[in-house]
């Protein structure tokens, strides 16, 4: 405790991936030279990394059934799924409400060459295109041309599993083929 400023009642002493209780005899545990031992805790006088909210959380269906009409019509629109695409949908959510992304794929000029004239930039040029549909519309998009240039630039995305079905696929390897892509399309020499 004097070393840490956490006091016992504050830790949390975890060996060999188990967290120990305070009843647990540390002659037992026979630890060797090298072992880790992790404490975990906050200083007694440390402040808390997070402040508490300052008003209640409420949530959709909680409100009353006037005010979740009014409060899904303030909700942006969506994207379609087109059949196990939730993962992709997801992804292009996520990478819409970076504005930094967004400003750059309004700002790119296509015809660079290079990165630019490939899939990398077929597929930015899509996604540019999805965002676009998705700031100018109050309607659902259904991003088939983003899905089926993607597709073709990365064919592990069009895996199927049986009749015609396309099989799940994993949200965080599809934001890296995209992020790599645009970033790869939006550095082309000019």
């Amino acid at each position: 405790a004097e070393l840490t400023n956490v006091s016992v009642a504050n830790m949390k002493v975890m060996v060999k991936g188990a967290t120990l209780k305070d009843e647990h005899d540390m002659s037992k545990l026979k630890l060797k030279n090298g072992v880790a031992v992790m404490v975990l805790g906050r200083a007694d006088d440390a402040p808390a990394l997070v402040a508490p909210p300052t008003e209640k959380t409420v949530f959709l269906e909680d409100l009353p059934p006037d005010a979740r009409v009014t409060a899904a019509n303030a909700l942006k629109p969506g994207l379609e799924n087109l059949g196990n695409t939730c993962y992709l949908n997801s992804t292009l959510q996520c990478l819409n409400a970076v504005p930094e992304l967004v400003t750059a794929l309004q700002q790119h000029v296509p015809g660079g060459g290079g990165a630019d004239s490939g899939a990398d930039g077929n597929v930015t040029r899509a996604l540019g295109e999805v965002f676009a549909r998705l700031h100018a519309s109050g309607e659902p998009h259904t991003p088939l041309m983003f899905l089926t240039l993607f597709r073709t630039a990365f064919p592990q995305f069009a895996q199927q599993v049986g009749e015609g079905r396309y099989a799940q696929q994993d949200a965080e390897e599809a934001w890296t083929q995209i992020v790599t892509s645009a970033n790869r399309a939006l550095t082309a020499p000019v």
